[in-house]
């Protein structure tokens, strides 16, 4: 949550909860579209100050997004992502979360 990116913070829009539920569900923390489930995986674990507080209704809209699927399928389109800077802020979120767990042995 303290990663920065340029001037500013690498985690900074609700909508950025969803590259940490794809990559929880990938590693089998999280059953795939149980965001009851992801919803209180969160509140349990979730540090106390984040630069965005989570909310489920944020998490819930990925399965309008390309980011439903798997992390390693996601692919930039253009029809579906306007523009190419928040798909490749998304990715780096999932990256680095998903180093963060590996380096932890998570």
């Amino acid at each position: 949550m303290v990663e920065r990116l340029g001037d500013g913070p690498l985690f900074c829009q609700q909508s950025h909860w969803q590259a940490v539920y794809r990559i929880l569900v990938d590693k089998g923390y999280c059953r795939d579209s149980d965001f009851d489930g992801f919803d209180t995986f969160i509140r349990r674990v979730m540090p106390e100050e984040v630069n965005k507080p989570y909310k489920k209704d944020s998490v819930k809209q990925i399965s309008q997004t390309d980011f439903v699927r798997p992390f390693d399928e996601w692919a930039f389109d253009m029809q579906t992502s306007k523009t190419r800077r928040p798909f490749d802020r998304m990715v780096t979120i999932a990256r680095r979360f998903r180093e963060i767990l590996e380096e932890n042995e998570l």
